[in-house]
């Protein structure tokens, strides 16, 4: 329980404009979606907010702010002690203009 982070990479560089996170079993511990930035070295923060729900399982797809960087790299923060048991995300697909 408590703060957690799952840092992704991707196939191709891309401008982040969204994420789906598939969540299958106790949806709503994401509390922020970031973006890694390398020419700054950076983690660059695109959503962050409540993503709790009484849904047995869903498609998250905050709105995110869109960077002046391309990227290849993103990280979901969650707040594991917001739910009992544990979080299940099956997949997180990273959306983005070339």
């Amino acid at each position: 329980g408590g703060t957690e982070t799952l840092e992704l990479t991707y196939e191709h560089m891309v401008t982040p404009t969204g994420v789906r996170i598939f969540e299958s079993y106790n949806p709503g511990a994401v509390a922020k979606v970031e973006a890694y930035d390398a020419d700054a070295d950076a983690w660059s923060v695109l959503w962050e907010g409540d993503s709790t729900t009484d849904e047995a399982m869903r498609v998250f797809s905050p709105s995110l702010e869109t960077p002046d960087f391309r990227t290849d790299r993103i990280r979901l923060t969650l707040q594991t002690d917001l739910l009992p048991g544990w979080n299940e995300i099956d997949a997180v697909q990273l959306q983005g203009l070339p």
